[in-house]
């Protein structure tokens, strides 16, 4: 009865998620893609210090559907689709009933895309779409019986963690390993060489994408690797990163204490009167709704978006951390035979291991910031619980208070995604289908953008363009993102694709810097954010100054001393974001 609406609500809120994402990141992946099909390598000549298999997919969905903005946002579709049904393929292994793993399917597609940041067109979807499928092929292995068919799911299970490590190597290298740990555990007999198929599919589907990029290994590891960690503040940031994570845990908790009282009032004064009236279920859904937005309203001073995100979703996910260490520490207990209960060991438990390694992984690459806007760990929390905790030892009221807030954290997941369909730093947009417009684009199609964007970007390409789209004769290099490059249809000057301060080697920052003293571009699109620059030096650079900050003394100096000419400048950044003075975006001359 309610697979149907939580689908189409879950569909309804990806597409708007896509219509009402044009920020001005967007281009980064169209552009390794086209350079990519243009005969470029990533790593040799682009030195991409990311994954590469977003980049495939985006190249190849380019080469059979086509390059316009509408074509390309389809794979964005297809990534939201392939990311519902892996989690509805988690929930075959549910018994708990229909209606409450239709309340838990949508809860956990919610949790996936709350975070501000969320897009379908990024590689953090697919590379979690990756994981849930790996962790239903583990749920598949546990029931097979024939050699066959568990060595089966073990490569299969490889193969989908191989693919994770190749969209998001962090994410991708502790599925792995945590899944050929879980194979000793959950299979049923040949357990040390199911381990082994998995981890020989894993590493056999890595080295067979990396044949594709046509690059050699040496080359993808030294970049995607090496030179990666170097950017994240290196090793010993990523080994601190998972406790550093529980204490700032601690840190936002204390902020939310009054939530998180009144999350505890409005369960106990709901239960109590849907007991003493005889309501229903939905009784408690409407009524914690109606309790918890003036609560949120008193604990904050703001009745706003921050207040329904920042406070009510931000403390459930807290909470959801929480129990993932609790958890996956008694899970180790009881594995090791430490911590003897009256409840029989399952062996599935030891899945709940794996959103704990994630985690820990998505704690590196955040510095350990719990709020980071990825919350994937927590909906797979959500559903491995659905999966080993059995309904019919759950009393009913437990059960019943598992839908009501299963619906009600789904209620406040679509209002602050309607509140910011997307924010990146100091980039924060207008809700939902506000201030935006249908604007039919000379190369890229039809784009739904917004209005303040849209104004910058064609000021900025009539200066660029000089009335001709995508003039061959100009050259263009837009920092830190190609957004500029994208929208004027010019490709990026000598292949600077990206610049950003935590996914660029300093060689490739300090070779620009040269290149640019040298024979620079006729025209520099600049989105200065010190501000941002500065937080990034003090998670990722120990406090020490990023060669991005030598990049944009050059650019000041070269407008200052008249050597370039500043043509335009917007002072705030599309959005309603917060800056440093002097932090927008300069049209700069080279050649004036």
């Amino acid at each position: 009865m309610f697979e149907g609406p939580a689908a189409a609500l879950c569909l309804l809120l990806s597409v708007s998620m896509i219509l009402n994402t044009q920020m001005g990141g967007e281009g980064v992946w169209f552009w390794y893609a086209t350079f990519f099909r243009n005969g470029s390598h990533i790593y040799a000549d682009l030195h991409l210090p990311l994954q590469p298999l977003m980049i495939l997919e985006t190249s190849a969905w380019m080469r059979l559907f086509g390059t316009k903005c509408w074509q390309v946002e389809l794979l964005g579709l297809l990534n939201a689709v392939a990311l519902w049904m892996a989690l509805g393929w988690m929930l075959r292994f549910s018994p708990w009933p229909r209606g409450t793993r239709a309340a838990l399917h949508a809860v956990a597609f919610c949790i996936t895309v709350v975070g501000n940041s969320y897009r379908f067109d990024d590689y953090h979807v697919v590379s979690e779409t990756c994981i849930l499928a790996g962790i239903a092929t583990l749920l598949e292995l546990q029931r097979a019986e024939s050699t066959r068919a568990i060595f089966g799911f073990a490569a299969l299970c490889g193969f989908f963690s191989g693919l994770s490590l190749m969209t998001r190597l962090n994410d991708g290298t502790a599925m792995t390993a945590t899944a050929a740990f879980c194979v000793l555990v959950v299979a049923k007999r040949h357990r040390l060489p199911a381990a082994l198929v998995l981890l020989g599919a894993a590493a056999a589907t890595a080295l067979i994408v990396v044949a594709l990029t046509g690059d050699t290994v040496p080359a993808w590891m030294s970049n995607s690797m090496v030179h990666a960690v170097a950017t994240k503040g290196g090793t010993g940031n990523f080994a601190k990163s998972p406790f550093i994570l529980l204490w700032r845990c601690c840190e936002q908790m204390y902020f939310r204490l009054g939530i998180l009282a009144s999350a505890v009032f409005a369960t106990w004064g709901t239960r109590w009167a849907a007991r003493r009236w005889s309501l229903g279920t939905w009784f408690l859904v409407c009524s914690r709704v109606g309790l918890l937005l003036p609560c949120i309203f008193l604990c904050t001073d703001d009745f706003s978006e921050r207040a329904i995100r920042g406070r009510l979703l931000d403390t459930a996910l807290l909470v959801g951390i929480y129990a993932t260490y609790l958890l996956g520490g008694l899970v180790l207990l009881r594995l090791a035979g430490f911590c003897r209960t009256r409840v029989p060991w399952n062996p599935l438990e030891i899945l709940l291991l794996i959103p704990l390694a994630q985690w820990a992984s998505s704690s590196a690459s955040s510095s350990g910031d719990p709020l980071m806007q990825y919350y994937c760990p927590v909906a797979m929390l959500v559903l491995l619980l659905a999966v080993v905790v059995p309904s019919a030892r759950v009393p009913v009221a437990v059960r019943e208070e598992v839908f009501a807030w299963a619906i009600c954290l789904v209620v406040f997941a679509c209002v602050n995604k309607a509140w910011v369909p997307y924010s990146w730093q100091n980039w924060v947009y207008k809700p939902m289908y506000t201030d935006r417009t249908w604007y039919r684009h000379p190369v890229r199609g039809p784009l739904y953008i917004d209005r303040r964007v849209l104004a910058f970007s064609e000021s900025s390409c009539a200066f660029v363009n000089a009335g001709h789209w995508g003039s061959p004769q100009t050259t263009l290099l837009a920092l830190p993102y190609p957004y500029p490059n994208y929208f004027c249809a010019i490709p990026p000057w000598h292949g600077y694709i990206q610049t950003y301060f935590d996914t660029t080697q300093r060689s490739v920052v300090e070779r620009l810097i040269g290149e640019l003293k040298q024979r620079p571009p006729d025209w520099i699109i600049y989105q200065r954010q010190m501000l941002i620059l500065g937080g990034a030096e003090g998670l990722y650079n120990h406090g020490q100054p990023l060669a991005q900050r030598d990049l944009d003394t050059l650019i000041m100096d070269k407008i200052r001393l008249g050597q370039w000419k500043l043509v335009a400048m917007q002072n705030d950044a599309p959005g309603d974001g917060w800056y440093f003075p002097g932090d927008g975006w300069y049209v700069v001359q080279t050649h004036p």
